[in-house]
C-alpha cells in the first residue's frame, strides 16, 4: 500500500491567504501519476492519497474548500460477494504458496470532485464516486456513493441531508456554471455569489456578462 502525502494550497492565516496564486488548472504528480486540481481549489497539505498500485484518474474541480485530512482511497475495496473477503494471491504468497493473481479489482474507477465543492475535516471518499458541483460533505463523513449537485452529504456511511436550494436555482447555477468565468468576471461578481440566491441573481449576472462582451 501506497501512502501519499499531497500538498494543495495552504492556509497562512486567518485571512484565508495561500501560498502562492494559483490561477491556472493544473496536473499534479504524484507517484509517477498526474492528478488534475482545478484553479483556486484550496486546502491543508495533510491530504492523503490511498493506493495499491491502480491506475485511475483523481480530479478535483475549480475553487473547491478542502478541509484537512482528506482521503482518498483509489482502491481497497474487496469483493463481498466472494465467500471470502481475503485478498488471496496479493499477499502472503510465499507463505501460501499461491500464484499471483491480479484479476480481482479492488477499484470502483475514477474519483471525480466538481466544482465549488466544500470537503470538511477528516472525510474519506472512496473510489468510483463523483461529488457533484457545489456539494458539500460534512466533517468526519465516509463517502461511498455519489454525492448530487448542491447537496449537503454527512455521515458514516455519509447520507443525504438536503438540498442547499431549491430544484429550480440549482438547475441555473449548473447552467451557468460561473467558475468556468474568466478572472476579471469573477472578479466583478464575487459579491453576488457571497449572498443567498434568488431568480434576481442570475439577471444581475447576466447583466454583467452582457456589459462585458459589449466592450
Amino acid at each position: 500500500m501506497k501512502k501519499i502525502l499531497i500538498s494543495v494550497y495552504l492556509f497562512l492565516d486567518d485571512l484565508f491567504k495561500v501560498k502562492h496564486k494559483p490561477s491556472k488548472d493544473q496536473l499534479v504528480k504524484l507517484s509517477g501519476k498526474e492528478i488534475f486540481i482545478g484553479k483556486y481549489t484550496y486546502g491543508f497539505e495533510s491530504t492523503q492519497i490511498f493506493s495499491w498500485g491502480e491506475e485511475i484518474d483523481i480530479k478535483i474541480g475549480r475553487f473547491c474548500s478542502i478541509g484537512a485530512g482528506l482521503k482518498l482511497f483509489s482502491g481497497g475495496n474487496h469483493p463481498t460477494w466472494f465467500i471470502s473477503s481475503y485478498p488471496f494471491g496479493l499477499v502472503y504468497n510465499d507463505f501460501l504458496k499461491i500464484p499471483k493473481n491480479k484479476s480481482i479489482v479492488f477499484s470502483n474507477g475514477e474519483i471525480t470532485i466538481g466544482n465549488d465543492v466544500w470537503v470538511g475535516r477528516d472525510v474519506t471518499i472512496m473510489s468510483g464516486l463523483t461529488l457533484g458541483d457545489g456539494s458539500v460533505i460534512a466533517a468526519n463523513s465516509h463517502v461511498v456513493k455519489d454525492v448530487e449537485p448542491y447537496s449537503i452529504y454527512g455521515g458514516n456511511p455519509a447520507r443525504f441531508i438536503r438540498y442547499r436550494f431549491s430544484k429550480e436555482i440549482i438547475e441555473k447555477l449548473l447552467e451557468i456554471q460561473w467558475w468556468n468565468y474568466e478572472d476579471h468576471i469573477i472578479e466583478k461578481i464575487h459579491h453576488i455569489l457571497l449572498n443567498k440566491p434568488d431568480n434576481n441573481t442570475f439577471v444581475e449576472i447576466a447583466k454583467i456578462l452582457n456589459e462585458n462582451n459589449s466592450k
